[in-house]
């Protein structure tokens, strides 16, 4: 059988003044032209309001050569245009992300090491978020109470709509979209052995089943040469396990964020320096230091740099879903650490070690477990609302943050954390005053705390965001669906809050489906941050003034 859909996401900004972006060859933060500049010449612009036009093809294969055996096949073709707020060679924040263009046919002719004029085509730009290739590819075996999957796939341990907390298996593809506004599309299938066995019954515990997940350290990055790497080679010597961590938009991209300094001002994204061990107590090498980005240490090819995990599931007293997990593997985000190559007693030059920084992915352990339980409350209440009461929460070890504490030359901390999250669903709620065509309400509301059990004033979530870490980061979700007309008009209502600076992400759609076929729909969507903390990481407010309204188009077919 082989089934397929073909979309199309045209997304307009809703304010290209507003869209800021960090440049690492200047180490400055750049408004896009023509907003701060006049063009090179007559007809020549830097951005307008195209945010995304992205065109997708998926085809799935279901084969079942028999009834133990059954085959999985998922096909991607994506296709982007270039973009003018990326692809125009003679702005710095397209000198930043194509560090490779052809200047052949280019008139004026690109002049290297001159700002806005070092490259001509930026040909790199216009190829980096096409796509071509097998996405997922397995082979379901079953023998008895075993069922074993094997190839490359996807698996979600986590059940938060947003919030990735027991969520641990799968990285993300942060490089063409908000990952947490189109969480699905955006995991990063990976080679596993991936084995489930069904267990007994046991006194009040049944449904018992045990999964383990073993993934080699092959987790090769897309076979597509044009856009394997991105523009800045951070991947080059690593292609063999790319995909084991999430990818990351390109500095001068459309979706990097604008990093700020200390004092208010733009840094760029090679200027770790301006912490105080690189600016003060060292100097960095040359060739990689200031101005000149980081070193990228990828997770290797070895077999002790394998991810494995397990999973047991079970119903407690025909009640609580439960899960337990564990997993060992890698951060999926890097950390940037400073490593000294010439001690300072040996550098007769001002008696200051030279030092390099790279960017990191330290192993972890997650300890964690998931529960769903049915709240019973009494009366007409608990019919009109069926509430579900859902948690889940991770332990994780020597979680890894940035750190301004001038005694660390490494500038990296770490520290255990706790990540929980408790969330209250109401689904298929009878509400005649809402609609009376078909339709009901269903309601999901979520609170995320994440707790740094050694907290300290010199942390930062993250490196070059200077913003000072708090001990607990507390998120919430709330989302709202229902639908008129039998199912033909479905809205909905998403939005993350975070105190810190009264940050909102939201994500209000509505999806149009015709009354003789659900074949195909349409969707309109807006995508806002609205914040007053524009350094904040962990709440969002890095993303802020990237807005933007989508309309999204789908045909659903069947091939065979």
């Amino acid at each position: 059988r082989i089934t397929g859909l073909l979309q199309n996401t045209s997304g307009m900004w809703v304010n290209p003044h507003g869209v800021k972006t960090s440049d690492t060859a200047m180490g400055t933060n750049r408004y896009p032209a023509p907003f701060t500049g006049v063009p090179f010449y007559a007809g020549e612009s830097a951005t307008n309001f195209l945010a995304t036009e992205r065109n997708f093809l998926q085809l799935d294969t279901n084969y079942d050569l028999d009834g133990q055996n059954h085959f999985f096949l998922r096909f991607w073709g994506v296709y982007e245009p270039s973009y003018a707020f990326e692809q125009n060679y003679r702005t710095v924040v397209a000198e930043s992300l194509n560090t490779t263009g052809n200047r052949s046919g280019c008139f004026p002719p690109g002049i290297g090491g001159v700002t806005g004029l070092t490259h001509c085509t930026a040909s790199s730009a216009s190829d980096f978020y096409n796509q071509l290739g097998f996405r997922e590819a397995w082979w379901r075996m079953s023998a008895g109470p075993l069922r074993l999957f094997t190839g490359r796939q996807i698996v979600t341990w986590g059940e938060s709509l947003a919030f990735r907390i027991a969520d641990v298996v799968n990285p993300q593809d942060l490089s063409w979209n908000f990952g947490f506004a189109n969480l699905e599309q955006s995991r990063i299938p990976q080679y596993m052995i991936h084995p489930i066995v069904e267990l007994p019954e046991f006194s009040w515990l049944t449904q018992n089943f045990a999964e383990g997940i073993w993934e080699p350290p092959i987790q090769a990055m897309d076979s597509n040469w044009l856009f394997s790497d991105t523009p800045d080679h951070r991947y080059s010597g690593a292609m063999g396990n790319g995909d084991s961590v999430n990818t990351l938009a390109p500095f001068g991209g459309r979706f990097d964020v604008a990093y700020q300094t200390p004092f208010g001002g733009p840094v760029g994204a090679g200027r770790f320096a301006a912490y105080p061990q690189g600016s003060f107590l060292s100097n960095f090498d040359p060739s990689t230091g200031p101005g000149r980005g980081v070193v990228w240490r990828f997770p290797g090819t070895q077999l002790q740099d394998s991810q494995e995990g397990i999973r047991f599931h079970t119903l407690i007293d025909q009640l609580v879903e439960a899960t337990f997990l564990y997993w060992h593997g890698h951060q999926y985000n890097p950390s940037a650490q400073n490593r000294v190559l010439v001690p300072g007693a040996f550098n007769g030059f001002d008696h200051k070690p030279i030092m390099q920084s790279m960017f990191i992915f330290p192993q972890l352990n997650d300890v964690g477990f998931t529960a769903n339980m049915p709240l019973n409350i009494p009366g007409q209440l608990g019919s009109m609302f069926p509430f579900v009461l859902r948690s889940e929460g991770v332990w994780q070890d020597r979680t890894p943050f940035a750190t301004r504490n001038p005694g660390n030359l490494s500038g990296l901390k770490y520290s255990d954390t706790v990540n929980t999250l408790v969330a209250l669903d109401a689904d298929q709620i009878y509400a005649p005053w809402l609609t009376s065509t078909g339709g009901s309400l269903t309601l999901n509301l979520e609170w995320n705390n994440y707790m740094v059990l050694s907290p300290s004033k010199y942390m930062e979530y993250s490196p070059l965001t200077f913003q000072q870490m708090r001990n607990r980061e507390e998120s919430f979700i709330f989302a709202a669906s229902t639908s008129w007309w039998w199912q033909s008009i479905s809205p909905q209502w998403v939005m993350v809050y975070n105190p810190d600076g009264n940050t909102f992400l939201l994500f209000p759609n509505v999806a149009l489906v015709p009354p003789w076929t659900s074949q195909y729909f349409m969707k309109l969507q807006y995508i806002g941050v609205i914040s007053n903390n524009i350094q904040d990481t962990q709440a969002g407010g890095l993303l802020k003034g990237k807005n933007f309204i989508l309309a999204q188009f789908q045909w659903n077919f069947n091939v065979l």
